[in-house]
């Protein structure tokens, strides 16, 4: 018997006897027992694959609850809109990151007024929470560390 075989009905062996499962103790290396010990690996495998998909659609749902908030999407209505109040957009957003303390979207587009009316010092902090916030997002992360240069060229 191989090394590698010899791990696989050991492995196989010592899992029937924690599940619980009817083994012989003259019990030899089998094509049953490999692919038991196959279909096991396989299992574990795809419980694996499984619980890293829940975790990103998880993240992906916690994001979009920031975005989806009535006061961050009135306050990018307003952003948005040509006629739009900056004044009104910046106390809506206030409004968000008081109920949401950990959206980052509504810190960067705080800072990123901020730095538009001229007020880079002010800027500063709410972009360095956005930073902090938002590493899980690559595409937003990257905007926050473009905006934060910016903000200290023009310090």
């Amino acid at each position: 018997m191989s090394l590698m075989t010899h791990e696989i009905w050991r492995g196989t062996y010592t899992l029937k006897k924690v599940l619980g499962v009817q083994y012989d103790e003259d019990e030899e290396e089998t094509d049953t027992n490999i692919l038991y010990y196959k279909r096991m690996k396989k299992i574990s495998l795809l419980t694996l694959v499984l619980s890293f998909c829940l975790s990103t659609t998880m993240l992906a749902q916690k994001a979009n609850q920031y975005k989806d908030s009535y006061n961050f999407k009135r306050a990018m209505e307003l952003l948005n809109s040509e006629d739009g109040d900056k004044n009104e957009a910046m106390s809506f957003l206030q409004k968000e990151v008081a109920e949401h303390p950990k959206n980052g979207y509504a810190y960067y587009w705080i800072g990123s007024l901020y730095e538009d009316n001229g007020q880079p010092v002010d800027a500063l902090e709410p972009t360095n929470k956005a930073v902090a916030l938002l590493q899980k997002d690559k595409e937003w992360i990257t905007y926050a560390y473009r905006r934060r240069a910016r903000i200290y060229q023009s310090l």
